[in-house]
């Protein structure tokens, strides 16, 4: 209140803060200026209520005072409404709030700055009312259609979900079609790319962009009904034609969702994007994809290429244990024992020690030896690499081709004698009896 009786003090004095030349009093100065004044102190200390007596006569008296008025009037409805137990007066609130954004562009400018920020409201003020329900829903969707028009990549990120959504709503109502609504929904998802782009690894503005294309694709999810040949019927035909990185996105991200990865149309969308804009992620998913389908020759070359570009050792372990896995199903034994110790060597990995020694087991039959001990050798290598894994079970099955001791002195040597298991395992061990 002491804040209030010094500004007042100073109108009478004549040194108040905003200069009186840069407002336009329209005749009204000895009844707006000390209204003007009371607005200023109580939005500064936020009492949002007490204010709306104030902004209201001077929106009905003085509309073109100052862009200030629209900005104050702005923050003065939408505090007052959260704070109002009156659902009709809760609602002539929020419509104010409204209309005062429409207004500051009728006498301002700034229409994109304006719907952009008008944007952030209206949805909630406007989406869930009961009464005209259609005719909120095509003054959101014609809102936030002219709010990414006018700003594009300036577009808040809230006002994407809210453009979506509002979309699905004329959608539902069959105000458009299918079609339309699948092209907006890409138009988000491709917006919220380039935001996370943009944010060049900022963990906190990466959340933001997150969590409301969680939104998108929640709602996507739950109220488009859509299936592959669907996006094939409505895309596919369009983007053989004129392929575009923007396309190739939207495509993909779209097939994704509906669970259509085995689809040749989201492989060669996937392909174009990782030539457009490479990056271990998606080669690593193309990787993953192709070695479930069990086309072992896509996924090693993928992996290969996700391996150039990762950062993560963690991640670089995995890639290798499957290129390991691979090479193993190819019986190209030395290759697979090499990623798998590169898998170890990036970041230490149980499971690629107990492959080594499946791939030792494996050789049973491939290194023949006329020297017994040397032949079963390689069992006690596998069994060393079954220990390393933590695998006591295959521990017990690798113990059972062990010489017996008998074996071991016959042939001159006695238990921890070194061997060295030749073929082209080539480790040596120590001696070790059934």
């Amino acid at each position: 209140m002491k804040k209030i009786v010094n500004l007042l003090l100073a109108v009478v004095l004549g040194n108040a803060t905003v200069a009186t030349a840069q407002l336009n009093w329209e005749g009204k100065e000895a009844t707006g200026k000390p209204k003007w004044y009371n607005l200023e102190a109580l939005c500064d200390e936020k009492k949002y209520t007490e204010a709306v007596p104030d902004a209201v006569w001077l929106l009905q008296n003085t509309p073109q005072l100052t862009k200030a008025l629209y900005q104050y009037s702005a923050k003065v409805f939408q505090g007052a409404q959260k704070k109002e137990k009156d659902a009709a007066r809760k609602v002539a609130l929020q419509d104010s709030a409204l209309w005062v954004w429409d207004k500051r562009i009728e006498y301002y400018g700034e229409e994109a700055k304006c719907l952009n920020k008008k944007g952030k409201v209206a949805y909630k003020y406007l989406a869930r009312r009961k009464e005209n329900t259609l005719a909120n829903i095509e003054a959101l969707y014609a809102l936030y259609s002219k709010v990414y028009d006018l700003n594009k990549d300036k577009m808040y990120l809230k006002n994407a979900t809210y453009y979506f959504r509002s979309s699905e709503g004329m959608f539902k109502t069959d105000k458009i079609d299918k079609a339309k609504v699948l092209t907006i929904y890409g138009e988000m998802i491709g917006y919220l790319d380039r935001q996370e782009l943009a944010a060049n690894g900022d963990g906190k503005e990466i959340e933001k962009i997150t969590k409301q294309r969680d939104k998108i694709n929640g709602d996507f999810d739950k109220n488009i009904d859509l299936n592959c040949e669907e996006i094939k019927k409505y895309y596919g035909e369009d983007y053989t034609l004129n392929p575009t990185l923007a396309e190739a996105k939207k495509i993909n991200t779209l097939l994704q969702q509906k669970g259509c990865t085995k689809d040749e149309l989201f492989i060669v969308t996937n392909d174009f994007i990782s030539e457009q804009e490479p990056s271990a992620k998606r080669f690593a998913f193309a990787a993953y994809m192709a070695q479930n389908d069990k086309d072992y020759a896509r996924a090693y070359q993928k992996f290969e290429k996700a391996l150039e570009l990762e950062t993560s050792d963690s991640l670089k372990s995995a890639y290798y244990f499957s290129m390991a896995q691979i090479k193993f199903i190819d019986k190209d034994f030395p290759t697979a024992r090499k990623h798998a110790r590169a898998s170890i060597a990036s970041k230490s990995n149980a499971p690629a020690y107990g492959l080594i020694g499946d791939l030792y087991m494996s050789s049973g039959n491939l290194c023949k030896s006329d020297d017994p001990l040397q032949a079963r050798s390689i069992y006690i290598a596998a069994y060393n690499q079954y220990k390393a894994a933590g695998n006591s079970a295959k521990m017990t099955e690798a113990k059972q081709y062990f010489p017996e001791l008998r074996e071991i002195f016959e042939r001159g040597k006695k238990e921890g004698d070194e061997i060295n298991t030749g073929c082209w395992i080539g480790e040596t061990v120590k001696l070790t009896k059934k």
